[in-house]
């Protein structure tokens, strides 16, 4: 039997593009997550690739997969990144535009995206906006004083950094009380990753998905290793080998991953995990109903 005194223990399953994540300490469960972040959602940005434009109603179809197809206002669509030729104001049917999922599908309506691109991170939101001519923004909560700071230190960027023509920044509330220093280091290296992410997009084909923003696996994942004693646990061997390279890509110790392989013990049972969830509330269940209250 492992030991459960001292740290936490993830445990993962994965069923029908949804995961499930036990988490494990003193022999107790202290939460259970669902994460349905395996298809295209919200955040995603994606090359899209236009299979009809519908004048009367000032929409565009774009497909991002082969086998999904998303709405696009015309509105929504001024100066896009296109790749498989210059953008002459017009859009033509298999035109390669870099989109961003704003809404998901939802029953008949169809997912909704558009060219302007954002990233989301603590301190930024960076955007790229081919229409907008304004540089930088601040939140209303910024004090003046830390305005005029950011805005200085901006003036001074070391030699050969500039953004590229489009992109925006908009610094958030949580400036007010980060060192300047830190500010300008955090949003050179986060303005580099959008500018990389649009130069790769030029070598990659039609619905290539150019970033995915974290869901709950990938950031309690990373939540877990930034504090210490955790182990992560699962017996499917794809998950073990995409948590294998979650954890090279952030420098995370990969002797905190295991892959269970017990045919006579299964993990569910293994962690008594079927009675720890009779202490739960049941309107919690999903993801599969908790694969089907973990295989029946």
């Amino acid at each position: 039997m492992p030991d459960r005194k001292s740290i936490s223990e993830f445990i993962v399953f994965e069923e029908n593009h949804e995961r499930v994540i036990f988490e494990i300490k003193d022999n107790r469960m202290v939460s259970f997550s669902v994460d349905h972040r395996l298809g295209h959602c919200v955040g995603d940005i994606i090359i899209g690739k236009v299979s009809g434009i519908v004048k009367n109603i000032q929409g565009v179809f774009l497909k991002i997969s082969a086998d999904t197809t998303c709405f696009m206002s015309m509105e929504d669509c001024k100066n896009p990144i296109l790749l498989n030729r210059v953008y002459d104001g017009r859009l033509k049917e298999n035109d390669e535009i870099v989109v961003q999922i704003r809404k998901e599908a939802y029953k008949k309506k169809l997912a909704c995206v558009d060219t302007k691109l954002e990233l989301v991170s603590d301190f930024f939101v960076i955007y790229y906006d081919g229409e907008c001519k304004k540089k930088y923004f601040f939140s209303k909560k910024l004090s003046p004083e830390k305005k005029s700071e950011i805005l200085s230190e901006l003036s001074a960027l070391p030699e050969g950094v500039s953004f590229a023509d489009g992109i925006h920044v908009l610094f958030r509330t949580e400036c007010e009380k980060e060192e300047l220093d830190k500010i300008k280091d955090k949003l050179i290296k986060e303005v580099s990753f959008l500018e990389e992410l649009l130069k790769k997009a030029k070598h990659l084909y039609p619905y290539s998905v150019l970033y995915k923003k974290d869901g709950i696996f990938e950031t309690k994942m990373k939540a877990s290793f930034s504090k210490g004693d955790c182990k992560w646990v699962t017996e499917q061997k794809m998950l073990y080998e995409e948590m294998l390279r979650i954890a090279q890509e952030n420098a995370f110790s990969k002797s905190c991953i295991s892959f269970y392989e017990d045919e006579n013990v299964p993990l569910q049972v293994l962690y008594g995990l079927k009675n720890k969830l009779k202490n739960k509330s049941p309107d919690k269940m999903s993801g599969l109903l908790l694969i089907a209250y973990l295989f029946f």
